[in-house]
């Protein structure tokens, strides 16, 4: 996780996860998610936090940072192709057949945030 303050503020941040490779000898960064306060954007905090990840996932020997943005979120799509290479996929949701929370996450943590339980 990073977190841009400005002051004893919180006004961004990013959630992301090493994910080793099974069929390769290298690691990499999944940014999960990316948010800034309404008031800071296009002020270049979003650009600052994913720097400030980029500096520790070379500390961490990744070979990349990936992340998805929505066809239609052209801020968001405007912003990781400043910053990268964009790359055509497929995402697919795969159904687990359970309720998903009212609240659109898996619950608070001690800190206030969410969390999920990692696969193992």
């Amino acid at each position: 996780m990073v977190v841009a303050m400005m002051g004893k503020a919180v006004v961004g941040g990013l959630a992301g996860y090493v994910l080793e490779k099974f069929e390769q000898q290298r690691r990499e960064i999944y940014i999960y998610d990316l948010a800034v306060s309404d008031a800071h954007r296009r002020k270049g905090v979003a650009t600052g936090t994913i720097n400030a990840l980029r500096k520790i996932a070379a500390g961490q020997g990744a070979y990349v940072i990936f992340v998805q943005a929505d066809l239609e979120d052209g801020p968001a799509i405007a912003l990781y192709r400043s910053l990268g290479t964009m790359k055509p996929a497929h995402h697919f949701d795969i159904e687990v057949g359970t309720k998903r929370p009212k609240t659109g996450h898996l619950g608070p943590t001690k800190a206030g945030l969410t969390a999920a339980e990692p696969s193992r």
